[in-house]
């Protein structure tokens, strides 16, 4: 079967080539028709021509919205479209967060930074974080970072729940503690990685152009953000760094 999403991806020259040949079958699909109107026990040559010509405009249309569907379906539009789902839909998202008290966070994004990411930080009147988030096509990571307060095995427990039912629904969640060496803090990471088997078979190639896998996956990590924050509340955890998250 094939896939559409192969033919979007096209190089121009190929999809030029594709039209050219279809045109080229149709107009010479056209001439034959008209060239053998009125002529004698040549009836078979036309239904054969018109038949040719229809099959050949129907298959071009099917082309035309196969390859032109997405326009600039190339590398440099699916890095915009990266850079709008991190900079515009998903902060746009994460404001519908509320923490313990019902406040909502205001949201301040960075930059693109570390190749397919963006820092973020929330702060609502109780509470602030940060966390960095890349989407890299078909995998999404996740990183949060907190003061080393705790052990690594005391923060698991506390946020046993918020990452656990992450691992549930296709998450790998991973904690690291490191420290930074430019300010010497010492900080656990938590980070998440969407889809947790990285194989074809479980890859999903539709975040960045299909709608709905986009909204899922944005208001997925919007919904476990606001886990993160609610349990940091209850259990009286920090989750604010000095340093800004992002790969270790």
């Amino acid at each position: 079967m094939i896939d559409s999403k192969k033919i979007i991806y096209l190089p121009r020259w190929i999809k030029i080539t594709i039209v050219t040949a279809l045109f080229s079958c149709l107009a010479a699909s056209i001439y034959i028709s008209l060239s053998f109107v009125g002529v004698p026990d040549r009836s078979d040559w036309i239904l054969l021509s018109l038949s040719m010509a229809q099959i050949t405009a129907t298959a071009l249309v099917i082309s035309m919205v196969l390859i032109f569907g997405e326009r600039e379906a190339n590398l440099q539009f699916l890095v915009s479209k990266t850079e709008r789902l991190l900079l515009k839909q998903l902060p746009s998202v994460l404001e519908r967060i509320e923490d313990s008290n019902g406040h909502k966070p205001k949201v301040q994004v960075s930059k693109m930074n570390n190749i397919f990411g963006a820092n973020y930080r929330l702060d609502t009147p109780g509470v602030a974080t940060k966390m960095w988030i890349g989407f890299n096509v078909d995998r999404i990571i996740i990183a949060y970072f907190l003061p080393a307060t705790q052990t690594t095995d005391e923060v698991r427990e506390t946020f046993r729940y918020t990452f656990g039912g992450a691992e549930s629904v296709g998450y790998k969640v991973n904690y690291e503690e490191a420290t930074i060496k430019d300010s010497g803090e010492q900080i656990i990471s938590i980070w998440c990685t969407w889809p947790a088997i990285q194989d074809s078979s479980h890859l999903s190639t539709e975040l960045l152009s299909n709608p709905e896998k986009k909204l899922f996956i944005i208001q997925d990590i919007a919904m476990m953000t606001q886990s993160f924050i609610r349990t940091a509340e209850r259990n009286s955890v920090g989750i604010l760094t000095r340093c800004d998250p992002g790969p270790l």
